[in-house]
């Protein structure tokens, strides 16, 4: 005599493990995708700085309008200027939670020939720094995310 007694499906305990796999390999997708996103954010905030910091350069190596330029942060706004006399000619503002500061007066390239003083440009979101653009003596622009 055979026993027909199979049973078909899965048991309790069987569909708890796959929900509880599923739900945390969910909740580690949408924490990756928030960071990436943030990311994002971060560098393309330093991106657009170091642009404005090459237009800026740009301007001092052209002589526009017969002057040195430069470029100044104060919290959340850049100011770019061209200088003597000092002219703050466009104000760029930052996105909320987004600061920047430099380590000197501001960011100056000479004129005609792009050079500036060794300065730093610090990026800081919701206060801890995220990048940090380097401007160096010989007119060179780093990036350095942090």
């Amino acid at each position: 005599m055979k026993n027909n007694n199979k049973q078909l499906g899965f048991t309790v305990v069987e569909v708890l493990i796959v929900i509880t796999a599923v739900s945390l390999l969910a909740g580690i997708a949408t924490i990756s995708l928030s960071k990436g996103k943030q990311g994002g954010q971060v560098s393309g905030e330093s991106e657009k700085m170091m642009q404005l910091i090459r237009e800026i350069q740009n301007k001092s190596l052209v002589a526009e309008d017969g002057k040195a330029w430069g470029l100044q942060c104060d919290d959340s706004d850049v100011e770019t200027f061209s200088y003597i006399p000092l002219n703050v000619t466009e104000t760029y503002q930052l996105p909320d939670r987004f600061t920047c500061n430099t380590t000197s007066n501001g960011i100056r390239f000479e004129k005609l020939t792009g050079i500036s003083q060794d300065d730093d440009l610090m990026i800081v979101e919701d206060g801890v720094d995220v990048a940090r653009i380097e401007v160096r003596a010989p007119g060179t622009i780093t990036l350095i995310k942090l």
